[in-house]
């Protein structure tokens, strides 16, 4: 693979200015606070040469939302605004894509008659039930119970379709997106140092976000994804995973799901990844005096803390044990190996399994190698479903986190979290994928299960304070960096910062998205969280430094 390409060289700047190597220009969208977005419409954003945002400067007003507003009030609003053209958009109806489907029909694919192994044939998928005129809004205005979204959103929305030319607009898939553009571009490039030349210009249907955060992954349950899920916990762990990590000990194997870990899902270098391991990393510290092995998470640019997994009380398998002694050494063998290659973006981290697994005094032992070497110790417990109260309240006393896994949760039937209860308690959270009790890798998933977790536990009680989509969204960009530890460093677009980011283009080519005239940029963050996927995330930055696409 050939490395990654540097940052472009930074522009001549005065002494003491700092000097900017890369700006941006267009929609950013990020949190600073609990039910807080904040959306900054033809921002310019500038990154320095060390990969830290050092400009966040916006030429519109910034609007920060605690509260999503109606569509109707958004139409209103944007029928009083009139139209707004926008680098990139012409203000004239796009041409419908060739072999675009009819409003009518679900898309499918038809595989040629030469087929891969990766390949296979079905039949096609069969949609019983869709309103075609509610699909301008699919993917927004998912706030309300039946009743009242219907009288909200559905009847004033349906109620337009007597205008011929709208309803075909619509049908037809004709995409119109307008956003503001700023005036003040001259006076920040002469502050700052560089030239309006050299900005990159985002088009209408693009914006910026923070990088997602996977607060917890099994990478060695990588390999069987999306099978295994009929089995409760204990018996899941028995069966499929601890004899699928047992073979973890062979390098040129771990080292070909490690890189598939890495590049999973969309686009994943975006993600922070606290990576669960076992017997790979352990066996691979072993051996790093003679093994040319190379971490994928540094060379594909992932920012990662990896623990080596420790368990003296497992005996569900026998090729699968360690002694409290033997755990301990292993364990700092492995953070010596790891310090001592220097990776900027990889940190080891101290990884007791889960209380079933470990003794008291391993968890003891444990706790001295992590202030001997000043790290992270995984206080980051998952799932968290059944906490009580006074559970919670200790958590909340000693700083320790969750990471809510939705998917795994419903997966392997352990329960749903309150993420409200859990908010109201002040404790930490973000989300995870919880591969391969999760059944996806994409933390796009995360995000959409979170949602629907809160409107099932609505359904129980009507009275429940659903999430909305803006909260959701912070869990997983600085809710996650917070529940890490490193919301210092990453998480939103706060001066000072690692520039960790997405770029998204909510319009790419053979998306999964279709837009229609006036989409604001909440409504287009709104619509790639519910409906995109890595088709739609166009670049990937880790420090300030583009990894996707790789090169």
């Amino acid at each position: 693979m050939a490395p990654i390409p540097p940052a472009p060289a930074a522009a001549p700047a005065a002494a003491g200015t700092p000097t900017i190597s890369r700006v941006f220009r267009g929609t950013c969208v990020h949190s600073t606070r609990q039910q807080a977005l904040v959306l900054l419409e033809d921002a310019l954003l500038g990154v320095d040469s060390h990969g830290k945002t050092l400009l966040v400067a916006p030429t519109a007003p910034v609007r920060v939302e605690l509260w999503p507003p109606s569509l109707q009030h958004q139409q209103q609003q944007q029928q009083q605004q009139g139209p707004r053209p926008s680098p990139g958009c012409s203000g004239e109806p796009a041409s419908t894509p060739p072999g675009s489907k009819p409003w009518s029909c679900w898309r499918t694919r038809c595989w040629g008659s030469t087929r891969t192994g990766s390949e296979f044939l079905m039949p096609g998928l069969v949609d019983t039930h869709i309103h075609a005129p509610q699909y301008r809004y699919a993917g927004t205005a998912l706030d309300l119970p039946l009743l009242q979204w219907l009288k909200t959103y559905t009847f004033p929305e349906e109620s337009q379709y007597d205008n011929l030319e709208f309803a075909h607009k619509v049908y037809t898939q004709v995409v119109i997106a307008f956003v503001k553009r700023g005036q003040d571009l001259e006076k920040v490039s002469a502050k700052f140092g560089f030239k309006s030349l050299d900005v990159t210009q985002l088009t209408c249907h693009e914006f910026l976000m923070p990088g997602l955060v996977d607060t917890h992954i099994h990478a060695p349950q990588y390999r069987y994804a999306g099978t295994a899920l009929d089995l409760p916990l204990l018996q899941w762990l028995k069966t499929y995973t601890f004899p699928e990590e047992s073979q973890y000990d062979n390098l040129e194997f771990a080292h070909k799901v490690y890189t598939q870990v890495v590049m999973s899902s969309d686009s994943v270098p975006s993600w922070v990844k606290c990576v669960w391991t076992k017997t790979a990393l352990m066996k691979i510290t072993k051996k790093a005096h003679r093994s040319p092995w190379k971490k994928p998470h540094d060379e594909l640019g992932q920012r990662a803390l990896v623990g080596k997994v420790c368990m003296d009380q497992n005996s569900a398998h026998e090729n699968y044990k360690e002694g409290t002694q033997e755990s301990l050494e292993e364990t700092s063998r492995f953070i010596k190996e790891l310090l001592k290659r220097k990776y900027p973006l990889v940190k080891p981290v101290v990884t007791p399994r889960f209380a079933l697994s470990c003794s008291s005094e391993l968890l003891l032992k444990l706790g001295e190698v992590a202030e001997e070497n000043n790290l992270h110790i995984q206080t980051v417990m998952a799932h968290g479903c059944h906490l009580s109260h006074e559970e919670l309240e200790l958590f909340s006393q000693t700083g320790a986190s969750l990471s809510h896994c939705p998917n795994s949760n419903i997966s392997l039937c352990s329960g749903m979290l309150d993420v409200r209860n859990v908010l109201n308690h002040k404790v930490k959270l973000g989300l995870g994928t919880d591969v391969a009790g999760g059944y996806s890798a994409s933390m796009l998933d995360a995000v959409r299960r979170t949602q629907d977790t809160s409107k099932a536990l609505t359904i129980q009680d009507p009275t429940y304070h659903t999430l909305t989509f803006e909260e959701v969204f912070r869990l997983a960009t600085l809710g996650g960096s917070q529940a890490l530890s490193m919301d210092e460093q990453t998480g939103n677009f706060e001066e000072g910062k690692d520039f960790d980011a997405l770029r998204v283009n909510v319009a790419a080519p053979h998306g999964p998205i279709d837009l229609f005239q006036n989409e604001g940029p909440r409504v287009l963050l709104e619509k790639f969280l519910n409906l995109g996927d890595d088709r739609n995330i166009t670049e990937v930055y880790v420090a300030g430094r583009r990894v996707v696409p790789v090169q």
